[in-house]
């Protein structure tokens, strides 16, 4: 776990120009189910937007956002299976 939190906040760092943020998630996710089929008690929830507008009827995101999460995604995906 340590390790996928680790290059996602090195991807993050390297995409918006300075250290993420590290909160605890208020919302709730599918984590359960990875626990429950795959035995993974862990899991690592990032995306685009204020987190204070997830799943609201208002959520928006700015399509920077969208770029930006994406390119962080793609460059933690690389250094995860260049390992």
């Amino acid at each position: 776990m340590a390790g996928v939190r680790a290059a996602l906040s090195r991807a993050v760092e390297t995409v918006i120009g300075h250290p993420p943020e590290l909160v605890a998630s208020p919302g709730t996710y599918d984590q359960k189910h990875f626990a429950r089929s795959a035995g993974i008690q862990h899991c690592v929830a990032y995306g685009p937007g204020p987190l204070e507008e997830a799943h609201q009827p208002d959520e928006s995101c700015p399509v920077d956002d969208l770029v930006a999460s994406t390119q962080a995604l793609a460059l933690a995906a690389l250094e995860l299976v260049s390992c």
